[in-house]
């Protein structure tokens, strides 16, 4: 961590001192309607600011709201993405999160495609059909771009190509409640969903399941993360729960298969699960993490 904040800059080029109060979602906010991030929740958070950085940056955390991260290649998938979240009528703020490889020119693009007017009667046939029953009403997305560039030390920023752009949007966001999707999810229904489900409320986390394939891991691979676990040690002197038979018995774990979690889609509480949060950073560093999963979506659960 270089201790700067990402840059929060939102569709109408405002940009946030500090991380934004998004607290509200956008249907509290009309579409001429100005946002300000020095309400009075922001100068709530204002009060909250420690000697450490992260401890501040939890504290600074707020709100609900969907997580993309992106670069000009994802561009495309994103551009037909605002679209499937527009038809599912998204009321939750978007941040696209990228490391100063989004270039103006397609966020401009990226703002057109997730505010412009639409047009019913350009929509396929079948869209009349779906109308007798529930009408999609398309609604402007509250839209933001998050340039983490500058808050990444430098000595650290090849750790982070590829799968591993998402740990960065994971890390840097400014939602307590995240999802966070790939460019190429396609929901069918509206994502807020998710965060009402009983799983999530209670544990403060939701994941999907990966394909059952066939690959499998050896036991010295399975033997390695169980010595991440927390030991005994770690939880008679820092209270630091030890792994249940939940993760121990889990098909990773315990059936010896390397594809377990599917993380097209992940509804995490960041509050609850910070220190898991940085813990899937951290795994991130390891290059012999890296060849014992495939990408970065055991290191959700995992962390």
């Amino acid at each position: 961590l270089s201790n700067i904040l990402p840059t929060y800059t939102r569709w109408n080029g405002e940009v946030s001192q500090g991380l934004p109060d998004l607290s509200k979602t956008q249907s509290n906010y009309d579409d001429n309607e100005e946002f300000h991030s020095h309400g009075k929740a922001h100068d709530k958070r204002e009060n909250v600011r420690t000697n450490c950085f992260l401890k501040s940056f939890k504290n600074a955390m707020n709100g609900k709201g969907i997580v993309i991260s992106a670069s000009d290649g994802q561009k495309d998938e994103l551009m037909r993405l605002a679209l499937i979240l527009r038809a599912t009528d998204n009321k939750l703020p978007i941040q696209v999160m990228h490391k100063g490889d989004l270039s103006e020119k397609n966020q401009k693009e990226l703002i057109h495609q997730f505010r412009r007017p639409i047009k019913l009667e350009n929509l396929p046939l079948s869209f009349e059909r779906l109308a007798l029953h529930q009408a999609p009403k398309f609604p402007p997305q509250d839209l933001w771009f998050v340039n983490v560039e500058n808050s990444i030390n430098k000595d650290y920023k090849q750790y982070f190509k590829k799968y591993a752009n998402k740990l960065l949007a994971y890390l840097f966001n400014s939602f307590e409640d995240m999802i966070l999707i790939d460019t190429d999810t396609v929901p069918f229904v509206e994502l807020e969903s998710i965060l009402k489900f009983p799983g999530f409320v209670e544990k403060g986390a939701f994941f999907f399941k990966d394909r059952e394939l066939r690959g499998s891991n050896t036991q010295n691979q399975v033997n390695y993360f169980n010595r991440l676990f927390p030991s005994k040690l770690d939880n008679f002197f820092f209270q630091i729960p030890l792994v249940t038979d939940f993760t121990l018995k889990n098909r990773f774990i315990g059936d010896l298969r390397n594809h377990y979690m599917e993380s097209g889609v992940v509804a995490i509480k960041r509050t609850t699960h910070f220190t898991g949060m940085l813990s899937a950073v951290q795994l991130n560093f390891w290059s012999i993490t890296a060849r014992k999963i495939h990408g970065d979506k055991e290191l959700f659960w995992l962390g």
